[in-house]
């Protein structure tokens, strides 16, 4: 048996994927959601976070941050920008 853990970040190598993992797993749990942060040009996905409740909760927004800094320092040695999610 597979378990989803949330909240995760995840890298998917197609944008359009967010949409069909998001109907994938609200087959198993209806109020998961699935939000494309940005483009990894390092490895040629795009970064992705699955999570329940709402980003403010603290664990989530904690999560998301981290990784859109991640990707901005990424960005940064690639000649960026990439991100579509700004720093907030």
């Amino acid at each position: 048996m597979n378990v989803i853990n949330v909240p995760q970040v995840i890298e998917l190598e197609d944008y359009h994927d967010f949409e069909f993992l998001q109907e994938d797993y609200r087959r198993i749990i209806p109020s998961i959601k699935v939000r494309e942060i940005g483009f990894n040009p390092k490895t040629g996905g795009y970064s992705g976070f699955v999570y329940l409740g709402t980003l403010k909760d603290p664990k989530n927004k904690e999560m998301f941050q981290n990784e859109k800094k991640r990707l901005r320092r990424i960005e940064d040695d690639f000649g960026g920008p990439f991100l579509d999610v700004p720093l907030r």
